[in-house]
């Protein structure tokens, strides 16, 4: 799905109302009411809410919302509506309908610090959605700073002062946690302004916007499942692929482990790790499965005797060092194996950034996989969050590559510079090692036989959603890298 923009979000409501056919307020309804299910499935002891509203639909919702919980049997239920001029025309009917069923439930407010401090309840922020295009004032501006002191707090659509699109610089609302109508946008995804939201889906009609690669996409589970091959029962390793892994060092034998079990849970046929020597029976005697071939001592700095005869892909970098002589090495394989598959990672980038690895070699085949400090080391710094996506389009462009850009939300661009976002897992992954396990998942899905493009969508997915499994047995705080690799097998069948 596309990313919208504020102006295509008003045409998908207006398109949705003319085409289902349904009236602007039963589509705020179906919305409110899929928003409060998903809220009181996340917080299911909740038993206490208190929802401030603002003068437009974002407050219209908040106002249904506080209708609905009351309607539940949430008795311990207060909306409280900012005083203003003017409302939106939904706005005012569900004013309406709240008055005629709990009046006693709702307040007008015309200043800030009127509004109840109270323990153990949750706040609903409904005061400004979609279609904000200037900093917050007044009333509105001293809402957000006093929500902004509450312990939990949660927004509808967007948190309560954030631009939909582009950098916002003035003071926003920081949801505990944002319910976002139908799609991601913008603000939500750039890192800096650090939201946690989840997307609730309330059937906007799709017809009118098409995928398209002008605008960022955001990566659905149904797309994924599309991709995925089949594996026929008269099949043998053969059929799978071989990967070769380039990875570890005297320093970083657990990089070289990691990488090499992670690739051998997506499924591909053949794994060979090629080590330095005083690493090769620790790693061996975790993998038995993988092959092995090694070259220097306590780091890779030859060019091994004997390779393999073929491979159908590369992963190189985790745990290497950046030796120039292990960059040479690296350089050796990837003309050795031209027109294979290539994924750069850790070390491997550093390399490449310190002009140890031949930019020329990446050969329209390669996908590097920086976090944000490694990609710096590539293209130099930025002001902000629009100018890293800038960077991140022109590398990949003028590089002929692609980049899967590690972060609390991932970006992949394409060799062509088109951006996709993907936005599963949670802050357990921010541990080391589990970029390591990145890089041998998608390795092995390159190895298997996918193209770039699906092996970064899948490999991503499956790495996020491992790492949601192992955090309900393991907790954010008690998961490890390892944790993750566990939880493939199952990641694949729930993607399945």
């Amino acid at each position: 799905m596309n990313i919208l923009t504020a102006i295509q979000i008003r045409e998908a409501d207006r398109y949705t109302i003319q085409q289902e056919p349904i009236s602007s307020w039963n589509l705020m309804e179906r919305a409110s009411g899929l928003f409060l299910n998903r809220l009181l499935q996340d917080f299911p002891g909740q038993k206490r809410f208190r929802i401030l509203c603002g003068g437009g639909n974002n407050g219209g919702d908040g106002l249904a919302v506080a209708r609905m919980l009351l309607e539940r049997g949430f008795s311990n239920t207060q909306c409280f509506l900012l005083q203003q001029d003017a409302y939106s025309a939904d706005n005012l009917f569900n004013q309406q309908l709240l008055r005629a069923f709990r009046p006693e439930c709702l307040h007008l407010v015309h200043d800030s610090h009127l509004l109840p401090i109270e323990d153990d309840v949750m706040w609903i922020d409904a005061l400004l959605g979609t279609g904000l295009n200037r900093p917050p004032e007044g009333l509105y501006a001293a809402c957000i700073a006093w929500l902004n002191r509450r312990r939990l707090l949660v927004s509808i659509d967007l948190p309560s002062g954030l631009y939909t699109d582009g950098i916002t610089e003035h003071d926003f609302v920081h949801a505990t946690r944002t319910y976002t109508f139908e799609a991601p946008k913008e603000g939500l995804l750039l890192p800096q302004h650090k939201v946690d939201f989840q997307v609730v889906g309330i059937g906007l009609h799709q017809a009118m916007s098409p995928l398209t690669e002008d605008r960022p996409v955001w990566y659905q589970d149904s797309i994924l499942k599309e991709c995925i091959s089949n594996r026929p029962r008269h099949s043998h390793k053969g059929s799978y692929g071989h990967l070769l892994v380039v990875a570890g060092s005297q320093e970083k034998p657990g990089a070289a482990i990691m990488t090499i079990k992670a690739a051998l849970r997506t499924g591909v046929g053949l794994v060979t790790a090629l080590l330095p020597e005083r690493i090769r029976t620790t790693v061996m005697s975790q993998v038995p499965e993988a092959m092995c071939l090694h070259s220097g001592l306590d780091i890779i700095t030859q060019l091994p005797d004997f390779l393999p005869a073929s491979v159908d892909a590369i992963a190189a970098g985790p745990g290497l060092g950046t030796h120039p002589q292990t960059g040479r090495v690296i350089s050796e394989i990837m003309q050795v194996f031209p027109d294979i598959p290539l994924l750069l990672d850790a070390d491997a980038l550093n390399l490449l950034a310190e002009e140890h690895i031949d930019l020329k070699l990446l050969n329209n085949r390669a996908l590097l996989t920086p976090h944000p400090g490694e990609f710096k080391r590539l293209v130099g710094s930025w002001s902000d969050d629009l100018e890293r996506l800038n960077l991140l389009s022109a590398y990949s462009l003028r590089e002929c590559c692609s980049i899967v850009l590690k972060d609390t939300y991932s970006i992949y661009s394409n060799c062509k510079g088109h951006l996709s976002y993907h936005t599963g897992g949670n802050a357990g992954l921010a541990k080391g090692g589990s970029g390591d396990v990145l890089t041998g998942i998608i390795g092995g899905l390159l190895a298997s036989g996918y193209q770039r493009n699906d092996a970064a969508a899948i490999g991503l997915s499956l790495h996020g959603r491992a790492a949601d499994l192992a955090r309900k047995t393991k907790t954010e705080q008690g998961m490890t890298a390892m944790s993750l690799i566990d939880a493939l097998p199952e990641a694949w069948a729930m993607l399945r």
